[in-house]
């Protein structure tokens, strides 16, 4: 500590010498003192300070009348010996709540005076005491005031010296030092006070489990108060035939007195929430807390599910490949399946499904994808065919969606559904020419589709295609591809006169709706027709349709 003292000599001399130019510069106001002297704040009042802001504390609107304001303080000085007398004030400010900065009431006054030997020194280090001013003492000195939340009371001990000097406790200006555990100043203390009201006992809940809870499953509820508690609460469940709950009891691995627990078992025959009243705890300890019972009962629920997960609503499947197509597939498409549940699913219960039907390759139990809140699983299922594509039917597929469980463990019960592999040929495309049909550069026209023999159920949206050629000339014939062995249409060959127009338009669930497309020649024209469905199955060619274009 004596070298601590040398370090504070020489920050006041250099402190003194930069003072003598310019006084903003002088953190002790050295011109008034002949020696560089302080109070520093050590011990209990310290790390009360360090750990809530405040060194002392008292409850404004509950004084037992035994608060005591006490400050740990060491005398640091060039000369230890030069304290002659502590004189304690205290100052008290009622802020002016329509004037920032201004107060209504603004009081100091001497509630205390202690001699320099109230600090005690041993084996010469720095003399250091406790020193202690009776909360009432320190209230009639500013005049028994009503003290409100945002009034101030601060604590302010000025120093008398041996050689007459005073250390006011205003001369510390230096706001670093309040940053420092060495040199923080005990000369003006802020006096804390709190509202009673916030100290009365009220539980915080957490449940160690937090997920429902099938019949026999168990959880705790752990009730922790923010204080020691001396009388232990009561927990009542309601509805109280669902279930058990055991009593009330301290945790034992607790030493502060502040966290208890009780345990529910989960009954049969019902889902939904219980609820667990919590209340009649009695702050235990010493002081103006002690013997607070808690207001009024607090009330946590616990859910309760003995029912297994239901599938809200109809599967929802949608093609990827091409939207126009709706729940079916096509060859080389695929489909998004999605399951919507009206509760969360427990993620490591995964959901699997299985795809089969019409000599596709199977799809056999694999996991689906649970959504971030467990209420919706998907999978994205990709055309399956074999090498030989001639033993691929068109027909349902079967989806079986099996395993998973909810989140208190009730099993789901599966669920199966069709979405139909399309595969077969469409019927030609009936084409209706508007009346009249001829408008300059367009032509009017609608189309109306549907599906044939081999594709019940099949798609009947998506494009036709037309070809004009001169009225008399050789029709298309029919091209084919094959694909994977299977020959399907391919729209039109033309192995003559090439066609003076093409173009294509959209149809929608079986109807174009009228529309205008563009034909920019003139005469007398046969136009061919071909319709690709949304899985991609191509109908054959039509016959010609003659139109006079002028």
């Amino acid at each position: 500590m004596k070298s601590t003292i040398n370090k504070l000599s020489l920050f006041i001399g250099i402190a003194c010498l930069a003072a003598c130019a310019d006084d903003s510069l002088d953190p002790f106001r050295l011109k008034e003192q002949t020696k560089g002297s302080i109070l520093a704040l050590r011990g209990d009042s310290f790390d009360a300070l360090n750990d809530n802001g405040c060194s002392n504390t008292f409850f404004q609107n509950k004084i037992v009348g035994n608060e005591t304001f006490v400050m740990d303080v060491e005398y640091l000085s060039e000369d230890p010996t030069s304290l002659q007398e502590i004189q304690v004030y205290a100052h008290y400010q009622k802020p002016d709540p329509n004037n920032a900065g201004e107060f209504l009431v603004d009081t100091r006054a001497k509630v205390a005076t202690f001699p320099g030997s109230s600090l005690t020194s041993t084996g010469g280090a720095n003399p250091t005491g406790s020193l202690s001013i009776q909360l009432s003492a320190i209230l009639t000195g500013v005049g028994n005031p009503t003290v409100e939340d945002d009034d101030l009371l601060n604590i302010e001990s000025d120093l008398l010296l041996t050689n007459g000097t005073i250390v006011f406790s205003t001369s510390v200006v230096n706001s670093g030092l309040y940053q420092s555990g060495i040199f923080y100043p005990a000369q003006t203390l802020l006096y804390c006070h709190d509202d009673i009201n916030g100290f009365y006992p009220s539980p915080k809940f957490a449940l160690r489990v937090g997920t429902p809870l099938m019949a026999a499953a168990k959880d705790t509820l752990n009730i922790t108060y923010a204080s020691e508690i001396g009388t232990a609460p009561t927990a009542v469940l309601a509805p109280g035939s669902v279930g058990t709950l055991s009593p009330v009891v301290a945790d034992p691995d607790d030493d502060s007195g502040t966290k208890f627990y009780a345990i529910y078992t989960a009954g049969a025959g019902y889902t939904g929430p219980v609820s667990i009243t919590v209340a009649g705890a009695v702050n235990g300890g010493t002081g103006p807390t002690a013997g607070l019972a808690q207001k009024a009962p607090k009330t946590t629920t616990i859910e309760v599910d003995n029912t297994e997960p239901q599938v809200d609503g109809d599967p929802i499947i949608a093609n990827l490949a091409n939207a126009a197509a709706g729940s079916r597939i096509g060859r080389d498409q695929y489909v998004s399946i999605t399951l919507n549940f009206q509760e969360a699913l427990d993620p490591g219960e995964p959901l699997l499904i299985s795809v089969s039907g019409q000599n596709l390759d199977a799809v056999d139990e694999a996991e689906m994808t649970l959504s971030p809140n467990g209420k919706s699983a998907n999978y994205v299922y990709t055309y399956k065919d074999s090498d030989d594509g001639t033993e691929v039917t068109h027909g349902d597929l079967t989806i079986d969606v099996t395993g998973g469980a909810d989140l208190a463990g009730n099993a789901f019960a599966g669920t199966s559904f069709d979405i139909l592999a399309d595969l077969g040929e469409p019927a030609v495309p009936v084409i209706t020419l508007g009346a009249p049909y001829d408008y300059g550069n367009d032509i009017k026209w609608s189309a109306t589709t549907s599906t044939g023999p081999s594709d019940p159920g099949g798609s009947t949206s998506g494009t036709i295609y037309f070809a004009a050629v001169p009225a008399g000339s050789t029709p298309p014939a029919q091209a084919t591809t094959t694909i994977k062995g299977v020959v399907v249409n391919a729209g039109f060959d033309w192995s003559g006169e090439e066609p003076s127009e093409v173009g294509s338009f959209s149809v929608s669930e079986g109807s174009s709706g009228t529309t205008f497309s563009k034909f920019i020649s003139n005469d007398d024209y046969d136009v061919y027709f071909y319709f690709v469905n949304a899985t991609g199955n191509v109908s054959k060619n039509t016959g010609k349709t003659t139109v006079h274009m002028d």
